[in-house]
């Protein structure tokens, strides 16, 4: 492990004194053993334990760094350098933000211990940042409501949505693309970790615009379909509905209804919102609070605006 301190500090930090001494790891268990290699590292006179990833072993993320380094440093009572290969840029900000030291093969030293600063050979590639679909819309929704997508595998929340692993795999890239969650290997498998909850509601705040693309109007009676708009709002509140009853339904479900009798908004039973993606609805047939949010945040009535803020302020995530 010498050998990685020196060719890479040696490079930026040439003055920075090293010295090594490998230690063993009989006292910690097999996971840990099986993950890691480890030595005593003094540098200008601070030690420190370095903790490296062995050959061959599948990446981890900073979640996992996170709850490893307690580990380290309630068993050898030093503060952890870890020292890796290679990461992706979107770990690397997150190793940043948990103030974690770490040293990257020829790429970056960051020891904010030292206060040293981050040196890096050449550019590091950070993936466009893509607009997130409507299926991933849905997922952060799911997440923010229910919290049943942290920790599941892409192959489990493909099937929580009834669609492909390729599908939901090219909805979940447009989320970590955004850092809003990321993939991260757990065991033999790699499962989703998402930001923080403030940070989930705070990028759909400022960036998901209403999923309403059309409304149309219509004498029909269509049974099944979730309450939205004002209606969705009114049933959460003690706001009374419009005249018209609003449902919500997918451009791809309208398909199924090839009947519908379209008329005037005086005429018409039914107002009928159609969506850029799948509504999610939960309990007394209505949409949820988020979409709710999106769809009614610009509407000028102030009745509906304070029985919208009462709505939401019955989640944590507000």
């Amino acid at each position: 492990m010498k050998d990685f301190f020196m060719k890479t500090l040696g490079k930026y930090l040439p003055n920075l004194k090293v010295e090594n001494k490998p230690l063993k790891m009989e006292d910690l268990s097999l996971h840990y053993r099986s993950l890691y290699s480890i030595s005593k590292m003094t540098l200008d006179g601070s030690p420190f334990l370095a903790v490296a990833l062995k050959d061959k072993v599948p990446s981890i993320g900073p979640r996992e760094f996170k709850k490893h380094i307690s580990v380290f440093e309630e068993k050898y009572k030093l503060p952890v350098i870890w020292c890796l290969q290679d990461l992706a840029y979107e770990k690397i900000q997150r190793l940043m933000e948990y103030g974690f030291n770490f040293i990257i093969d020829e790429k970056v030293v960051y020891l904010p211990t030292l206060n040293s600063i981050i040196k890096i050979e050449k550019p590091l590639h950070k993936s466009k940042a893509s607009k997130v679909s409507p299926l991933g819309i849905n997922v952060l929704i799911e997440q923010l409501l229910e919290k049943s997508i942290e920790g599941l595998s892409k192959i489990n929340i493909a099937k929580k949505f009834g669609v492909s692993q390729m599908t939901i795999a090219r909805a979940l890239e447009t989320l970590i693309s955004n850092n809003l969650c990321s993939e991260e290997k757990n065991g033999i498998e790699k499962v989703i970790r998402f930001s923080s909850e403030k940070e989930l509601w705070n990028y759909i705040k400022e960036n998901i615009e209403s999923p309403v693309i059309e409304v149309i109007y219509t004498k029909d009676h269509i049974i099944g379909l979730p309450l939205s708009g004002i209606s969705a709002l009114a049933n959460n509140s003690m706001l009374a509905d419009d005249h018209v009853p609003t449902m919500a339904i997918s451009k791809k479900r309208l398909t199924e209804f090839k009947n519908i009798e379209v008329t005037s908004k005086d005429e018409a039973h039914l107002s009928l919102e159609i969506w850029n993606r799948e509504p999610i609805f939960k309990k007394e047939q209505t949409i949820n609070v988020i979409d709710a949010y999106l769809i009614l945040k610009n509407n000028q009535d102030e009745r509906v605006q304070i029985a919208l803020e009462d709505w939401l302020n019955r989640y944590k995530f507000n």
